[in-house]
Formats: structure tokens, sequence, C-alpha cells
């Protein structure tokens, strides 16, 4: 199969394009060589008594175009080594330094590359080229691989390049950014120190230092006072807090002495019912020995039983009795410990309390001897601060202003270099496109077909594509752009289109009679599309054969 661009295509009013075969570009281009295939006329008879001048002859040539693929990239290699595009092979040395070597490839520049971008849609497969004529290509397929290759790796070196050149111009604002905000952080120190420093002199030279001497005088006492008042809401408190615990003792002592009285008294009934309890014992030891009556027996038993009972509850009450006695003397004894306490913070607080006036009169002749010395020298103070400060700002500002001029003029050069550098990366970009699809072949011949006719022995060219939309309106003509360059050529160069005419002569003119029962057919076809109208139909049938 061979791979050729379509010449012309129909675009229907859906937007939808249908392809048009070799035979129907044949018309397009016989009515387009003869400047009828955009007009239009309401008769056959003005068509034809228009004065127009006469196609000698007109020719489908097949233009050679080599579509290499080489790592994700496509380029188009001349087929006819005709084209002759520069490159620039770009590397850095020293960082500073671009070294640029200029190198010829016949390789496709980026009009055509744009338009064979869309190749999906402009293309079409076809089994061998009929009634038209293939230029054989003068670059054999490896040469073309090895161009592809060649330029492919040109490309790289230049994108590396222009890496390393941003890297360094991005390295070389860190580093000047860097160095210029520390200068910035310096300056910023340097001026809150001495400004602090020079608003405090100016502060004291002002009459502010005795101001400042009082007032801190003036705090001095009030903290004094605060103390002092803080030692007397201590004492308060305490003393608040040893009266609450000797209440609390009191209370406690009372209580002690009301269950010391329940103790004894439980006590004694306790004792009394024991001897009670032994004399029933006694008197019914004596009655079971003289035989006495069961039922008095039984009365004193059950006398005993219930002074026994009365005996328990005592000596429980009694035992309840003991145990909170017990309770209430630990109490009484932790709150005398407690007191105890109290009454030592209260002998510090006496002592604080009677020590603060002499550590307040200490303390202020302190502050009163600190800024007498301070009064002789403050204006020598400040001037020698405000020359420290000039002299370290201009230090700084000489740092800056050195940095900034080394910083533009490698910057200056970087970016002179980078543009340089993307100027060529970009012209090597236009010269290939991104091949996104997945088709497996390294290298495909795609012919471009054109046609050659003479009007007068004056010869011409019509580049592809042509687009006509339903109706015959014309969509859109030309874009492939060889005419700027093997098209161009050829038509400069009488010896090769010479040669190019004599070996297409009879079998590829067109005009020919052989051609014209096939290119009539094609013509009456593109009529039943509504490509073309009934004048042309009618002119294509009247064209002269030769």
């Amino acid at each position: 199969m061979i791979l050729t661009v379509n010449f012309a295509y129909i675009k229907f009013k859906d937007g939808t394009k249908g392809v048009l075969s070799p035979d129907q570009h044949d018309v397009i281009a016989i009515l387009e060589a003869s400047d009828t295939l955009r007009k239009k006329w309401r008769s056959v008879f003005k068509l034809f008594r228009e004065e127009r001048k006469r196609v000698d002859f007109i020719s489908r040539i097949y233009y050679p175009v080599y579509l290499v693929r080489h790592e994700g990239k496509m380029i188009a290699v001349d087929g006819m080594g005709i084209q002759e595009s520069s490159f620039n092979e770009d590397s850095l040395s020293d960082g500073m330094t671009l070294n640029s070597k200029t190198t010829f490839y016949p390789v496709f520049g980026a009009d055509l590359c744009s338009w064979i971008g869309e190749l999906p849609e402009i293309a079409s497969e076809i089994e061998e080229i009929r009634n038209g004529f293939a230029l054989p290509p003068v670059i054999s397929k490896e040469d073309a691989k090895k161009i592809a290759a060649e330029v492919k790796g040109i490309y790289g070196l230049n994108l590396e390049t222009v890496k390393k050149l941003e890297k360094e111009i991005s390295e070389l604002n860190e580093k000047y950014n860097k160095v210029l905000l520390e200068l910035i952080e310096e300056e910023k120190s340097l001026l809150e120190d001495y400004d602090k420093k020079i608003s405090l002199k100016n502060a004291e030279i002002e009459g502010l230092e005795t101001y400042s001497e009082m007032k801190m005088i003036s705090e001095l006492k009030a903290n004094f006072s605060k103390k002092l008042e803080s030692i007397k809401k201590q004492k308060a408190e305490t003393e608040q807090i040893r009266h609450k615990t000797l209440k609390k003792i009191s209370e406690l002592q009372s209580e002690k002495a009301k269950l010391l009285s329940l103790k004894n008294s439980l006590s004694s009934k306790i004792s009394s019912l024991n001897l009670r309890l032994a004399r029933l014992h006694d008197e019914m030891q004596g009655l079971k020995s003289h035989g006495t009556d069961p039922k008095i027996i039984s009365n004193n038993l059950i006398n005993s039983e219930k002074i026994r009972r009365e005996i328990d509850n005592l000596q429980r009450e009694l035992e309840s009795c003991v145990s909170r006695f017990n309770e209430i003397a630990g109490e009484i004894s932790a709150l005398t410990d407690s007191l105890n306490g109290l009454d030592g913070q209260l002998a510090k607080l006496n002592e604080k309390e009677s020590l603060l006036p002499s550590k307040e009169e200490e303390e202020v002749n302190k502050v009163r001897t600190c800024f007498a010395g301070r009064r002789e020298n403050l204006v020598k103070e400040l001037m020698e601060l405000a020359e420290e400060k000039e002299l370290a700002l201009t230090e700084i500002r000489t740092k800056e202003r050195e940095a900034k001029a080394k910083h533009d003029k490698d910057l200056c050069r970087l970016q002179l270099l980078l543009t340089k550098s993307k100027e060529d990366l970009q012209a090597l970009e236009l010269r290939m496109f991104q091949d996104e699809s997945d088709a497996k072949w390294e290298l495909e011949t795609l012919l471009i077909p054109f046609y050659v006719y003479s009007i007068e022995g004056d010869f011409r060219i019509i580049e592809p594509q042509i687009h006509v939309a339903e109706g015959g309106k014309i969509v859109k003509t030309g874009g492939t752009c060889l005419v700027r360059g093997g098209l161009d050529y050829l038509q400069g160069n009488w010896d090769s289109l010479s040669m190019i005419l004599f070996k297409a002569r009879e079998s590829f003119n067109l005009l020919s009679l052989e051609n014209r029962r096939r290119i009539i057919a094609a013509a009456e076809s593109l009529r039943s599309m509504r490509v073309i109208n009934d004048f042309q139909l009618s002119y294509i049938r009247a064209v002269d054969t030769k």
C-alpha cells in the first residue's frame, strides 16, 4: 500500500468529510487550471464566449516525503533532497559560554510539518499510482532515518542546553535572592538595634531620664506596697483560719466532755445490770436446789435474758461513744498542730512586714545611684551611635549594589544565551511534530500530489489541498507549502522540470485522448455529488484533447 495525501475532498453540511478519488482530483485540477472552478455562469454560451487562455497540458505529479518516527517525534525528510533547513546545535561550556554549530539537513519546515500533523484526516492508502508520475526519491530510506536521528539528537542537545541555562538562571536568582535577603535582614536588624538605642538616648536627652527614674522608683514603691498589702492580706487570712481552728477545737472539746460523761454513765448502767444479773443467777440456783415451782424459774430466766439484751445494747452504745471520743481526740490533736503552724506563719509574716521599709529604702537608693552615673555622657553616646549606624548602613548598601551589579550582568548574559537557545530549540520543534499514534512502522513514504500545467508556455503549479463544500463552494485551498521549497525549485529548474514532463508526457497529460473517458466519468460523478455544476461538467466535456 502507498500512503498519499488526498489532493481534494468534499465537506458536507453536517461537518463530515468525503474523500474524492484520484480521477475526481484530476477534474478539480483541470477546472482550477482553467480558472473555472470558482466562477459561476448563468449560461454555457457565456462560459465559452469568455476570452480564456488555453491550458496546453496538465499532469499529476507526486512529491516523495519520508515520515520518520524517532523517539516519540515524527520528522518529515525531503525525499528529493532539495530542502535545505539549517539547524543550530547549541552546547554550554563553563556555564556562561554558548557554543553554536550550524548544520543543514533536507528536512521540511514548520508549515509543512503543521500540515502533516493532520495526517489522519488528509491522507489515504492506495494500492498503486495510476495516471500520475511519482518523482523517484534521491535520498534512501536509511539515509532518511539517519537524518531524522541526527535532527532528533540536535533537538535533545538543545533541550538539555535550555534546561542547563534555566537551571543556571534559577541558581543565580536563588543565590542573589539569598544574599539580598541576608543583607535585608542584616539591615533590618541593624536599624531595629540602632533605632532602639537612639530612641532611648533621645528620651534621656529630652529630660525623660528623670521621669524614668521617678517612674522606676514609683513602680518600685508600688511593688513594695503591693508586697505589704499581700502580707497583710495573708495575715488576715491566717488569723481568720486560726480563729476558725480555735472555734473548731472548742466545739470538739465540748463534744469530748459530753462523750466522757456519757461513757461514765453507760459504764455505771452496765455495772448495775451485771450485778442484777448475778443476783438473779444466784436466786435461780437456790430455787433449783429447793425444788421450786418451774414457772417461777421460767420467769427468772426471762428476766435474765432481758437484762442481757439491755447490757448488749448499752455495750454497743458504749463502744460507739468510745470510738467517737477517740476520733475527736485525733481531730483535736491535728487541729492543734495546724494551729501551731498558723502561729509560725504569722510570726514569719510579721517579720517580713517589719523588714519591708528598710528593703524598700535600699532598692530606691540603688536606682538613684544607677541613674546618677548616666547623665554626663548621653549626648556623646548618641552621636557615636548615629555615626556607627550610618557607617553600617553604607557598608550594607555597598554590598547590595555590588551584588545587584554582578547578578544583573550574569543574568543578562544568561538570558541572552537562553533566548538564543530557545529560538534554536523552537526552530527544531517546528520541524517535527508529536507522534501520538500507536503505529509500529519506523518510516513511511508519503506522496504529496500536485499538478503541473502550462498556459501559453508559462508553467504553473496547483498545490493540495482543495476543500469543496456541497454546491461547489471552495472552502479552502493549498496548505502543503511545498511551493516554498521543492516545487519552487522544480518550477525554476528547467532541466529538472523538462525531464519530468518528458517522462510524464502523453500518458500523464490529463488532457490526452486516452484520459478523456476517465476524466468525463469522474466529472459526471462529481456532478452527481453536487460538487460541480452543469456548466463545469459541460466545460470538462468540451475541453480540447491532445
